[in-house]
């Protein structure tokens, strides 16, 4: 068993690096669990010569790029949190409804003199301005985690969706990292997270059913559904979908690609 962990010495990230790198030439099954995501760039220099896999020897490795041919040559399985956790619809919702008014409030002045001019119309709109940047930006924090996970699904891998999800797992036929850190940068450079490496055959394929078990918990992506969240945010269907398609949002293209790519 080996541990890894941010402090006093950073050794988590070189530790998954190299296990995913060891497992691209390994066969079977590959489980990633976490609820978050991030393209973390892991360092793979001193890692050996990997010309024959990587093509060339490089300094570092993008995480979905290792991810990615790893989803090209085994079964790579996928487990993060739902689209319903990670975009706050209440918020968006919210967006909405200040989009609506700014934009009457903009209609209503260009058609009525009497509002041209007036400090304290300018001000109302800074102020729509600025919560809407605000919320716009507070709905794409976790965009990444989907991102990811689609495009990864997209070259053959398996994608999931399970709700309160707080687990931490890599898991692969040479080993399994388990422990603190999400696979993001905070998590695997910044905080203090702790993990371990655990390669005993007889472990392994006990871990191994464990995040098959979770598998069988959540819901594969090509199944999710978005009804219960928005029913929750008591926020209509029609509504909601309305405001993916607006032209309003068209000023948030990467907002707006988003809730397109989750509504597919």
């Amino acid at each position: 068993m080996k541990v890894y962990g941010n402090y006093p010495k950073p050794t988590l990230s070189r530790g998954l690096a190299k296990l995913l790198v060891d497992s691209l030439d390994a066969k079977g099954e590959v489980w990633l669990i976490s609820p978050w995501l991030k393209d973390v760039r892991l360092a793979i220099a001193q890692l050996g010569d990997f010309a024959s896999l990587l093509g060339g020897q490089r300094e570092e490795i993008e995480l979905s790029q290792l991810l990615t041919r790893l989803a090209e040559q085994h079964r790579l399985r996928v487990i993060t949190k739902p689209p319903g956790e990670l975009i706050p619809f209440r918020q968006l919702k919210r967006l909405a409804y200040k989009l609506n008014l700014r934009r009457r409030l903009l209609e209503e002045r260009k058609e009525e003199e009497d509002l041209q001019g007036y400090d304290i119309i300018e001000e109302v709109i800074e102020e729509f301005n600025t919560e809407i940047e605000q919320l716009a930006s507070a709905a794409t924090v976790h965009a990444e985690t989907i991102r990811i996970g689609r495009m990864l699904q997209a070259k053959g891998a398996a994608l999931y969706y399970l709700d309160k999800l707080h687990a931490k797992l890599l898991w692969t036929p040479l080993g399994a990292l388990i422990g603190s850190a999400n696979f993001t940068n905070g998590g695997l450079n910044y905080n203090d997270e702790l993990m371990v490496e655990i390669t005993d055959e007889t472990e392994l394929p006990k871990l191994q059913s464990i995040a098959q078990q979770m598998g069988n918990r959540a819901v594969l992506a090509q199944n999710y559904s978005l009804d219960k969240t928005l029913k929750r945010e008591e926020y209509p269907l029609k509504d909601y979908l309305a405001f993916t398609d607006s032209q309003q949002l068209q000023s948030f293209i990467d907002l707006q690609n988003l809730l397109k790519q989750i509504n597919q």
